[in-house]
């Protein structure tokens, strides 16, 4: 990784991490990830790259795109040292300091939750949707108007991601099912229910906040990790996918 990888530490090194910018492989390096977590992020910062990448040299839009880049480095880096020091806290103290260890983690994750709500200035804004099955982490590059997310929702059938690969993206009765269940055409009810019984199931509450938020955002494009990116209507397809939460109540 760079020099200031994740493992590194000392206030001395603040101003260095700020300037960090993970590349994509950095990502599978994090203890902090399960396997589907650092392939899901993986696939994000290398579209987030790619943004920077085909932005003109020095344009805003690029800078816009290197404070995305900015702002996810520095929530991984911390998130990765928050993990790596709880888990230095559970090996070297006894059961009889094991909750002022844990009240130590807490507030490092506290602290983890407060960096991703940034002022108006920033490319994106609170990223967390804690209450999302995975975790979820979602972005808004405002340049371009995109919002970039992982499982938040799907858009399959993937033609897009088979289309170099010589097979059909909706081969095999598994595929038509799975595309059944998450895809964005019509009204999309089989995807309100995946999201609602089961993405986010354990806190509907919490997650309808985190939709409203996530609708205020000005965005008309959606890249997803799970199929094509949506052109155009992204707002219309997320207003619709997320209908049962934005209402505050299911449909019949």
């Amino acid at each position: 990784m760079s020099n200031s990888q994740p493992s590194s530490a000392g206030s001395g090194q603040t101003q260095q991490q700020n300037q960090t910018l993970l590349k994509a492989d950095d990502i599978l390096r994090l203890t902090c990830l399960t396997d589907d977590e650092k392939q899901k992020y993986r696939l994000l910062m290398q579209n987030t790259w790619n943004m920077v990448n085909s932005a003109a040299a020095g344009s805003p839009e690029q800078a816009q795109a290197r404070q995305t880049l900015q702002q996810f480095s520095q929530k991984f880096i911390a998130r990765e040292r928050a993990h790596r020091a709880k888990l230095k806290q559970q090996g070297g103290q006894g059961q009889g300091q094991g909750q002022p260890g844990q009240s130590n983690a807490s507030a490092q994750q506290n602290a983890i939750k407060q960096e991703g709500q940034g002022s108006a200035g920033e490319a994106a804004t609170n990223p967390d949707v804690p209450s999302h099955i995975n975790k979820e982490l979602v972005f808004h590059h405002r340049p371009t108007r995109t919002l970039i997310q992982a499982d938040l929702m799907f858009n399959l059938p993937a033609t897009e991601q088979f289309s170099k690969t010589g097979i059909d993206a909706n081969s095999g009765i598994l595929t038509k099912i799975f595309t059944a269940l998450q895809g964005t055409k019509g009204d999309a009810k089989w995807q309100q229910r995946t999201i609602w019984y089961g993405t986010s199931a354990k806190d509907r509450t919490g997650f309808a906040a985190s939709m409203e938020r996530i609708n205020k955002w000005g965005f008309n494009r959606i890249i997803p990790c799970h199929g094509d990116v949506m052109e155009g209507d992204g707002k219309g397809i997320f207003e619709k996918v997320m209908k049962w939460h934005l209402e505050g109540k299911k449909s019949t």
